[in-house]
């Protein structure tokens, strides 16, 4: 893709460059995770980070303990960092354990190797913060400060192809490759400010000093729509003004489109009340459409604009987790993300109605509180 801008579609892709970017990783590497899960790719990519390591690159890592909860609650039940849990964790553990009881692997998953662990907290050229729950969904690596990848896919096994349930996943992340994006992204964590015209990259970030532009930045996509809306989300639980505003982009002629997964493997009931409830209130203008794939993505096409990342539409994404989005014009990005989007369309399943949204009405307001 033209302008140094990669878009790397599915979790297979991901992982492929990302290995690719260890592998030819020179001074320094710098991943944000949010999960990373003790499984095949899991340990695949530790054992990279380790290689690199061992021939000298500095690499830092930043595991949030707040993503512990959900390496215990899911596929193989085991995480990579965070070798013990609280008893508040246990009890969060259980509580999904119960609520979602098909999200664990009941195959033997993948364990670490003897000593891959200790090796990788004990190496002098890796530091590790694995223990501070900053609340950090956000999903981002740097390579010699001269390459950048970020989007929406954690480390681990069902985001490189399906999960306990067999269901594939969807996901995107992004290669930008050049100093200047590296730089940009920089100066928008420091201080705030966005210095590319055709680039921008959306931030929640609670530290140095409080941001959350994420909602600001969904509503303003939303509002100045003019012939297309396109909303592709992974959790999607629109507060009154994100409705209205999707709402009155319907009114105004916009052709709306929600492409959601079949069955989520969280907040299914909520995702489909809200887009049950988007579907009444347009007067069935607003076209909804379920996907067989598991979409973790986090994805809105407005006109010739696209934004994607790791911001849900829902208040935890937009008042509480730290979160990152990528938006930009250039039409190379625009028409392959565009393209990618008219394929899952394509396998996806018109609702004619809303009656077609079928959703347990407690657990879609329990899963709307906690979400």
């Amino acid at each position: 893709m033209k302008d140094g801008i990669t878009l790397l579609t599915y979790g297979h892709a991901a992982f492929t460059e990302l290995l690719s970017c260890i592998a030819g990783a020179r001074k320094s590497i710098e991943i944000n995770m949010f999960i990373w899960r003790q499984d095949a790719i899991g340990n695949r990519m530790a054992r990279a980070i380790l290689e690199a390591a061992d021939r000298g690159v500095r690499v830092h890592i930043s595991v949030d303990r707040v993503g512990a909860v959900l390496e215990y609650a899911e596929e193989s039940g085991k995480s990579l960092f965070h070798k013990h849990l609280s008893l508040w964790e246990r009890v969060q553990v259980t509580a999904l354990s119960v609520g979602y009881p098909d999200l664990m692997s009941r195959e033997a998953s993948e364990e670490c190797d003897p000593g891959l662990y200790e090796r990788l907290i004990h190496h002098q050229n890796i530091v590790i913060e694995k223990d501070v729950k900053k609340a950090d969904h956000s999903k981002f690596y740097v390579f010699d400060e001269e390459t950048l990848v970020m989007g929406g896919v954690n480390i681990e096994d069902k985001e490189n192809g399906c999960d306990a349930r067999g269901v594939v996943y969807q996901d995107y992340m992004v290669k930008l490759q050049g100093k200047e994006y590296v730089a940009a992204f920089r100066e928008k964590r420091e201080n705030r400010r966005d210095v590319l015209p055709t680039v921008q990259f959306v931030m929640n970030k609670k530290q140095p000093h409080a941001s959350f532009e994420l909602e600001e930045h969904y509503l303003t996509m939303i509002r100045q729509s003019h012939r297309e809306l396109t909303v592709v989300m992974a959790y999607f639980a629109p507060m009154p003004a994100v409705m209205q505003a999707i709402l009155e982009a319907a009114e105004r002629g916009v052709r709306v489109r929600i492409l959601l997964s079949a069955r989520a493997n969280y907040q299914d009931n909520k995702n489909k009340w809200a887009a049950s409830l988007l579907m009444q209130k347009s007067g069935g203008k607003i076209e909804v459409y379920l996907s067989p794939l598991m979409l973790h993505t986090k994805l809105i096409i407005s006109d010739d604009r696209v934004s994607f990342g790791s911001g849900n539409i829902t208040k935890k994404s937009f008042y509480e987790l730290d979160e990152l989005n990528m938006t930009t014009t250039l039409p190379a990005v625009v028409q392959a993300v565009r393209a990618d989007v008219e394929t899952n369309m394509a396998q996806a399943r018109q609702c004619r109605s809303s009656d077609e949204l079928r959703y347990h009405p407690v657990w879609a307001r329990l899963e709307n509180l906690f979400s």
